[in-house]
């Protein structure tokens, strides 16, 4: 494959915006993965490049919803008089969403762990002393595994879903 210089930009002549004829594109599905297959990603010898990066593109996502918290908008109730002009607004506490692991096998932290059922936090951080709990409302803490896991810190689960005793996996 012969590198062109001149063809470095998008434009709209062709997906990277080269007119000249002599400027030949080598499409990402013509590219093939020539090694062992990749248990960790799925990836298999001879997959295309385009294929490769959707399912590297897609892990992504999928380690980004399990370590980055995802808070939905705060629950609002309104009532409405109809022999008054008068409104009035109830809202509920916000909530984080968290997908963590329970911990299996104490000696290897972050290969071990057993995804559980979304946990909430009324804060957008996991840290020493944040309470985990089971529903949207803030009501049910969680009980269960002792030892939880983000993928990159492990933390005890004292009594009423206390968070404590973080350490890196």
């Amino acid at each position: 494959m012969v590198q062109n210089n001149k063809c470095l930009g998008c434009g709209s002549l062709d997906p990277c915006g080269c007119s000249d004829p002599g400027n030949e594109l080598l499409s990402t599905s013509q590219v093939k993965y020539v090694g062992p297959n990749l248990p960790g990603t799925g990836i298999q010898s001879c997959e295309d490049l385009t294929t490769i990066l959707q399912i590297i593109d897609a892990q992504i996502l999928a380690i980004k919803e399990i370590i980055t918290p995802t808070p939905p908008p705060p629950s609002t109730t309104t009532s409405t008089s109809t022999t008054s002009t008068s409104t009035s607004t109830t809202t509920g506490a916000p909530y984080y969403t968290w997908y963590l692991g329970g911990l299996v096998n104490i000696a290897s932290p972050c290969t071990s762990a057993v995804l559980l059922s979304p946990l909430y936090t009324s804060v957008p951080v996991l840290a020493n002393g944040v309470v985990l709990y089971t529903n949207t409302g803030l009501t049910t803490t969680y009980s269960g595994y002792i030892y939880i896991t983000n993928l990159s810190t492990k933390w005890t689960v004292s009594g009423g879903g206390v968070l404590s005793a973080a350490t890196s996996c």
